[in-house]
């Protein structure tokens, strides 16, 4: 039996949005759809492709909305249906063992072998097949980050030339700027993260600190003996000032419309983070404190009404630890012995060649610290977020230690060599990295999540850890 009907098509053409690099596209696709290398390549070989098509155009810009995230050019246009059948249609196979999309004859439009699903808004309209298992009952959703350095770039000019003209007033817009811009971006499952701070909040916040620190220097200029007393008030603040940061973070930050939140309290936050600490003394109890403070930040964190939490143990901690104690020990002995031979080889050098044999010196402890940071960080992310559940659903991490390495140098390297310029475009390839190397393993439906009632919070603590540059490394 034969009818025409009108319905709506994705067109693709292999064209990428301006600014967007085409292998970053075609990653970040590949990564989405969960399609093979020879597929991604075939359907961004420039030929007109249909990638799937849609009973209505509103379902049809929500798919191309989906694509134009990762970067690519979509275009929405109505075809005829020529044949329907009356016998229910072949399941459509899976991405995997689809075969490579063929030319669209002249002035015909040809859809691919296999249509790739888009995951649309309405559940009624998801695609034919879920994204490949890896248990029963289980699926991947990888996380996914559609922002490019030159929007961001754009952003951020323009930030730091007002935050400049206003004397700092700016500088809470900027940052609502920029956290809308890559929470925005940066999306799970097709729906976007959201920054729902003010900048009015924030700037407040910022003020009341301002005004405390300018107070307290100027009884300091008068009275320098109380400038120790200042740094142990700092030091008795620091629980306070990191609990009030992570609420206020996660109050204003939300996914399909719930908020996320911090029950932490401020007990918990003191010895985390001052009791524990004091410890340090004792290099032995430092997987303690990682693990502690772990676990105080995730275990307290919560999405709605679900809590998270941690699965690492103390022991994955001391792994990581003696990890780093090994390579420490590598790169100092290594530089210990290179610059004991540099010290007998420019002995009765010039002056000049000295200091430049100094400053290779500080160079090359740089990297050894820039080496150390990239393990660090690689074995945190992985045991944090790695061993972190949320419900029934878990949060995979994949970061490796050559690749964050390699990341972090280039990204160092660039914003040397541009004094700062490549500021934005780091920004960008962390976050991107970030999405790339983290997915989650979803259990059920996340729609089982129900948003919980939170109170308000104060920007105080948010914008206190900001001001003193207080890292609370989460």
């Amino acid at each position: 039996m034969e009818t025409n009907e009108r319905e709506y098509a994705l067109v693709f053409e292999g064209q990428v949005a301006e600014g967007q690099d085409v292998e970053e596209v075609k990653t970040r696709f590949a990564a989405f759809m969960r399609c093979d290398p020879a597929k991604t390549e075939a359907l961004f070989a420039g030929r007109r492709i249909i990638v799937k098509r849609f009973p209505s155009r509103e379902a049809a810009e929500q798919g191309a909305a989906r694509l134009r995230q990762l970067g690519m050019v979509m275009a929405v246009v109505a075809v005829e249906k020529k044949t329907v059948w009356s016998a229910p249609p072949t399941p459509m196979p899976a991405p995997e063992s689809s075969s490579s999309p063929e030319p669209a004859p002249a002035g015909e439009e040809q859809p691919p072998a296999t249509e790739p699903p888009i995951s649309p808004e309405n559940p009624a309209e998801a695609p034919s097949r879920p994204p490949r298992p890896v248990a029963s009952g289980q699926r991947r959703m990888p996380f996914v980050f559609s922002g490019s350095g030159g929007e961001f770039y754009k952003i951020w000019v323009v930030n730091v030339l007002l935050t400049i003209l206003t004397l700092g007033v700016w500088s809470a817009w900027a940052k609502v700027r920029t956290m809308r811009y890559f929470y925005g971006n940066t999306s799970l499952g097709g729906n976007a993260f959201e920054y729902l701070a003010e900048p009015v909040k924030i700037l407040k916040g910022r003020l009341l600190v301002f005004a405390v620190f300018a107070a307290f220097s100027a009884v300091a200029q008068l009275y320098p003996l109380i400038n120790p007393i200042g740094g142990l008030i700092l030091l008795l603040l620091t629980p306070w000032i990191v609990r009030q940061s992570l609420r206020f973070q996660r109050h204003y930050t939300a996914w399909r419309g719930v908020r996320f939140a911090f029950t932490g309290s401020l007990g918990e936050s003191f010895r985390a983070f001052l009791l524990w600490p004091l410890l340090t003394v004792f290099l032995f109890f430092l997987p303690v404190i990682w693990h502690r403070q772990t676990h105080y930040l995730i275990d307290r964190s919560c999405y709605g009404s679900a809590r998270f939490a941690n699965r690492s143990t103390v022991g994955n901690f001391f792994v990581a630890f003696a990890i780093l104690a090994v390579l420490g020990l590598v790169l100092g002995a290594a530089g210990g012995i290179g610059v004991a031979a540099l010290g007998q080889m420019v002995q009765e050098l010039a002056p000049e060649v000295r200091q430049m044999s100094a400053l290779a010196g500080m160079v090359l402890a740089s990297l050894a610290w820039v080496i150390m940071s990239a393990l660090y960080k690689v074995r945190m992310v992985n045991l944090r977020f790695g061993k972190t559940e949320i419900g029934p659903h878990r949060i995979v991490t994949s970061y490796a230690f050559g690749s964050y390495l390699w990341l972090v140098l280039t990204n160092t390297l660039g914003i040397m060599l541009s004094l700062g310029l490549y500021y934005p475009f780091a920004k960008v390839r962390t976050a991107r990295y970030a999405a790339e190397h983290t997915e989650m393993i979803i259990q059920g439906d996340l729609d089982d999540f129900v948003a919980s009632h939170q109170a308000g919070v104060s920007a105080l603590g948010g914008e206190a850890a900001d001001f003193f540059d207080i890292d609370i490394g989460f």
